[in-house]
């Protein structure tokens, strides 16, 4: 599971990085970022020396997570970190980071967020409108 989190956490923070890179048209070149954490910065590890390498040979790699070797590792481990998760919840022990990181993982895989849920409350308690898949138009509950 620490694995899983570890490849997670830092697929998080370079898509950070890349939509704030694009929201603010700043250009940040994540293998600058990533020769920066390289060279002596805490979380300086063999997995950091391995992503620079990943984004050397494929700058525009939009996620982490669609890379080759990335997502056959993750792929491989996530079944356990799923099943750990499944045990520490059942015994009422709080898993945040793994729980959210799954929580992540299931939703970069899913093409209908629950985000839907959130337009219906909207609508609910503001009359807000929301859109469906199947229909087109603004609809209220």
């Amino acid at each position: 599971m620490l694995e899983f989190n570890y490849i997670l956490s830092f697929a998080r923070g370079i898509a950070l990085i890349q939509r704030g890179s694009e929201d603010f048209n700043l250009s940040v070149k994540l293998t600058e970022v990533l020769a920066a954490w390289m060279n002596g910065c805490i979380i300086e590890s063999k997995l950091v020396f391995k992503l620079h390498k990943i984004y050397t040979e494929q700058p525009s790699l939009e996620h982490l997570l669609l890379e080759k070797s990335i997502a056959l590792r993750i792929e491989k481990i996530q079944k356990n970190s799923r099943k750990l998760i499944a045990l520490a919840i059942g015994n009422q022990i709080p898993i945040n980071v793994s729980s959210n990181n799954i929580s992540y993982f299931d939703y970069l895989k899913t093409k209908h967020s629950s985000a839907n849920l959130i337009q219906a409350q909207r609508d609910y308690f503001g009359q807000h409108g929301f859109e469906r898949i199947d229909k087109d138009g603004i609809f209220h509950l």
